[in-house]
């Protein structure tokens, strides 16, 4: 599928520089066929950017159905490990990529912008309510864990401090005293 093979070029290469010439190239195509496939750059742009968000969606989900019995700290622990792999790095530099220019053009990337929130507050609350955490509870701590995540693998990106940003991470666990 054509939009597949435009998602794994931009993983890997990043969205912010992307001109249709290269990316042409990469995916076999002329700047002028990917125009008309996509109408123009702005979808382009916007349909890379939810199929690498239905990607992540649908490997968080697959995750935590293979991790559902254990305790919430384990599973918390075990989503951090598994969000902050080094094979994940391409995932959270598009993210936060596409999540920059998005704050500064929000008619363009709203709904990614909401989208990319629902998605994560809706993982990390069926994540606590597996885990035997209270729904209304679970609702709650859902956007703390969100934030805090989002700020450590950040940090991890722009430092590397995969130690500092582990102990970070479990320190927070610890902190929100779970079931």
């Amino acid at each position: 599928m054509l939009l597949a093979g435009i998602v794994d070029h931009v993983l890997s290469d990043g969205i912010s520089d992307l001109s249709l010439r290269p990316l042409g190239r990469a995916v076999g195509l002329s700047p002028r066929a990917l125009l008309y496939h996509f109408g123009s750059k702005d979808a382009l742009v916007l349909a890379i950017i939810e199929e690498a968000r239905k990607r992540q969606r649908g490997l968080l989900e697959s995750w935590l159905r293979r991790s559902a019995e254990y305790d919430v700290g384990t599973l918390l622990l075990g989503a951090w490990r598994w969000l902050s792999a080094p094979r994940n790095d391409r995932f959270f530099r598009l993210f936060f990529e596409t999540y920059g220019v998005g704050i500064q053009h929000r008619r363009r990337y709203g709904a990614f912008l909401k989208g990319a929130a629902d998605d994560w507050i809706e993982f990390f609350h069926k994540l606590l309510v597996t885990g035997g955490v209270e729904n209304d509870r679970a609702a709650n701590l859902a956007t703390i864990l969100v934030a805090v995540t989002r700020g450590l693998l950040l940090d991890l990106l722009a430092t590397g401090d995969r130690a500092r940003c582990d102990r970070a991470f479990r320190s927070f666990v610890t902190a929100i005293e779970l079931p």
